[in-house]
């Protein structure tokens, strides 16, 4: 059968390129007006009026709006390329899948595959040991697409996580797990904002057979081995 190719529409990086370009374009109306009101209630308040403020209350629409414009694009060509490199493009194959996203690229082969499920906005693959063998964004994917072309080149495609019923909340101490792995389960849970770091002690806490999920704001874990 023919792979199936899925990408975000193009016109998505486009809309997003347009719609911050339009906002910088309004705010060039807006922002003078707005921060004279400031100025005002500055002026009453035992806070100082800054040279800043008094410029931009003072600039006329004429520099402001050129000025802000300007921003906005850049801001808008920044965002479009974010997004382009950002998204997920994936190539399902009878005996494969390819993926290409933030600038890296990967392959994964039908045989290492023994389940795939959408876990929030993610998309996961567990491998033959039913360890996460990786997670992948698809926000920027229709979620239908995926699933028909997973269906259709016949992956093992589950609507939830095929060990629903495995996971337990995580709290310090629990005894299904030893006092290595509550120190990498410590450690993720306070990683909340470095998503590098946080796969890193994934990987490790794989090493013992143990996957884990944030459901429902809480830090759940599985044993698979």
């Amino acid at each position: 059968m023919t792979p199936t190719t899925l990408q975000p529409h193009r016109s998505v990086p486009v809309v997003l390129g347009i719609l911050t370009f339009g906002l910088g374009f309004g705010l060039g109306f807006a922002l003078p007006p707005l921060v004279g009101l400031l100025q005002t209630a500055l002026e009453s308040s035992p806070f100082p009026t800054t040279g800043l403020v008094q410029l931009i209350a003072d600039m006329p629409f004429s520099w402001s709006v050129p000025i802000m414009s300007a921003l906005g694009l850049i801001a808008g060509v920044y965002i479009a390329n974010a997004a382009i490199k950002e998204a997920l493009h994936l190539v399902v194959a009878d005996d494969h899948i390819e993926y290409q996203q933030n600038n890296g690229e990967g392959w994964i082969s039908q045989e290492d595959i023994s389940a795939i499920y959408f876990d929030a906005r993610n998309l996961i693959f567990l491998d033959p040991h039913d360890l996460i063998r990786h997670r992948l964004n698809a926000d920027a994917l229709p979620k239908r697409d995926v699933i028909d072309a997973l269906q259709n080149h016949h992956y093992p495609f589950y609507g939830q996580d095929p060990f629903e019923d495995a996971y337990v909340r995580w709290v310090d101490g629990r005894p299904e797990f030893t006092d290595q792995e509550h120190s990498l389960l410590r450690r993720y849970n306070r990683i909340t904002k470095d998503p590098i770091a946080r796969t890193d002690v994934d990987e490790q806490l794989q090493q013992y057979g143990i996957v884990v999920r944030q459901h429902q704001n809480q830090l759940q874990a599985r044993r698979a081995f």
